[in-house]
């Protein structure tokens, strides 16, 4: 059997809805037109009443910009809203089916050697992470990194001498944001593997309960649940926590030092009049918007990372090579 990754089996999963996954992406990406051309309405409106632009005729194109893309956005996030409606219960329904129909088709040993408790949870995660995988794209991500870009072009066509330090900053942040989300996936994985096998030793006692009862075993049992996590769960949970902790604490003095200087550097522009009272104040605007946006974009790519390790912990264990337990001419048991 070929491996099965987190990534082909989202495309098994979508294949029958691929047209709905697409009208479900749109309105995340248009966002970043949206937000664009509303900052050059803004400059315009800035520069007509500070008189660097005369007569106010110079108003119609931009309401009529305005007027349209706002008529736009809310007809793709109806669309969007409603491709949702069109999925989400198909879908769950898809995952459990096709995740049992191979559970169920294990050998025997397969369950000897695998915790009950552990394998609903990976049941239980494989839908969770599915729907939040989709959730942290269309409604995270892709706006995001949308807006980022659109900002990006609405720069470069406001003054290209803005551009330069507007881009390294998106540069070094991106790169932070990177390194962070390669070694934080690592730790998320590992850490969702344990949290499973936890799960796994629990949900089995409480279905033992009897026997522990019976046999007067609950202290002891407690014991092996505390210190199984106190060698392998915590130690995980604190060594994420700790990481994440010092990523962000850099991130926040890179990204102060990095805005301070463009916003020098556009009133600089500005006192040169290299640049109009509209650009400076909508520059202002957008790098204020891309710190915004570069924050949550860090923070949902590593709550979205988080997502994908517990969903690749979920199919880590079930969708393993299955024994082969059936016969082509296999008869009926006869009692």
């Amino acid at each position: 059997m070929t491996q099965i990754t987190p990534i082909s089996f989202i495309k098994q999963v979508i294949k029958p809805y691929r047209k709905w996954y697409v009208f479900l992406c749109l309105a995340p990406l248009f966002q970043g037109v949206y937000f664009a051309l509303n900052n050059y309405i803004i400059k315009t409106i800035i520069d007509t009443i500070t008189g660097e632009i005369s007569g106010y005729e110079i108003f119609i194109l931009p309401l009529s910009i305005f007027l349209a893309i706002e008529i736009l956005s809310r007809f793709l996030w109806s669309l969007h809203d409603y491709s949702e409606y069109k999925l989400h219960g198909n879908i769950f329904r898809d995952l459990i089916i096709k995740t049992y129909d191979y559970l169920q088709n294990h050998s025997y040993t397969y369950f000897q050697n695998n915790f009950g408790g552990s394998l609903v949870s990976k049941l239980k995660g494989i839908s969770d992470g599915f729907y939040q995988f989709w959730d942290k794209i269309s409604h995270n991500l892709l706006e995001s990194f949308s807006i980022i870009l659109g900002n990006i072009i609405m720069i470069a066509f406001l003054s290209m001498k803005l551009l330069p330090p507007v881009l390294l900053y998106i540069i070094v942040m991106g790169l932070i944001c990177y390194i962070q989300s390669a070694k934080y996936d690592k730790m998320a994985f590992v850490n969702r593997k344990n949290w499973h096998l936890l799960l796994g030793k629990v949900s089995d006692k409480v279905t033992n309960m009897f026997t522990i009862f019976q046999f007067a075993k609950k202290d002891s049992e407690i014991n092996e649940i505390k210190n199984h996590y106190e060698k392998i769960g915590k130690p995980d949970v604190d060594k994420l926590n700790y990481y994440n902790y010092k990523t962000w604490l850099w991130v926040g003095i890179v990204n102060t030092i990095m805005t301070l200087g463009i916003f020098i550097y556009a009133i600089y522009l500005r006192k040169i009049d290299a640049i109009s009272t509209g650009v400076l104040t909508i520059t202002i605007l957008i790098v204020l918007k891309c710190v915004h946006e570069i924050f949550s974009l860090i923070n949902n790519a590593l709550s979205f990372i988080q997502n994908l390790a517990d969903f690749k912990a979920s199919l880590d264990g079930i969708f393993v090579k299955q024994d082969v337990i059936d016969k082509k001419d296999a008869r009926d048991l006869v009692i």
